[in-house]
This record gives C-alpha cells, structure tokens and sequence, in this order.
C-alpha cells in the first residue's frame, strides 16, 4: 500500500507520519513475538540461557536484561554465520 499525502500538504504529512507510526509499531510487535516464539522453542529444547555461538552459560543479569539472548556478552559482539 502506498503512502497517500491527501489533497494539502499539511493534511498528507499528518496522514503518512500516522501511517508511518502505525507501520513501525507493527513491526516492533511483529519482532517481539518472533523474539517470544524464539524464547519459547529455546527453553522447550533446552537451550535458554545457553550462548549459541560458544555454547556457555549466558550469565542471569544478561538474560534479567534481555530476556531474549541467544549469545553472551563476548560472542554477541561476533558476526553470525547465517
């Protein structure tokens, strides 16, 4: 869908900023269940809190921070081989 800018311009901007709002706050919750989905595959399998790049233990402060870590510290500066 395309972003329409109405019939004046100050009309338009209002529509394609609330447009725009809308989209983006689609997307961080669209993120934000893949991330819970992720989560929850991760502790059914085992593997939450565990570092997928070096296999150690992701330390409790970290996943209390970010609950959805798949890496440490020191691998989540690292590039994926994805």
């Amino acid at each position: 869908m395309g972003v329409g800018f109405g019939k004046r311009i100050g009309d338009g901007t209002t529509e394609a900023v609330e447009r725009i709002s809308s989209t983006l706050t689609a997307r961080s919750i669209d993120q934000s269940i893949r991330d819970i989905d992720a989560v929850i595959q991760r502790i059914d399998g085992g593997a939450y809190g565990v570092c997928e790049a070096c296999g150690k233990d992701i330390p409790a402060a970290r996943m209390e921070a970010r609950p959805a870590s798949v890496r440490c510290v020191d691998c989540a500066g690292m590039p994926t081989t994805d």
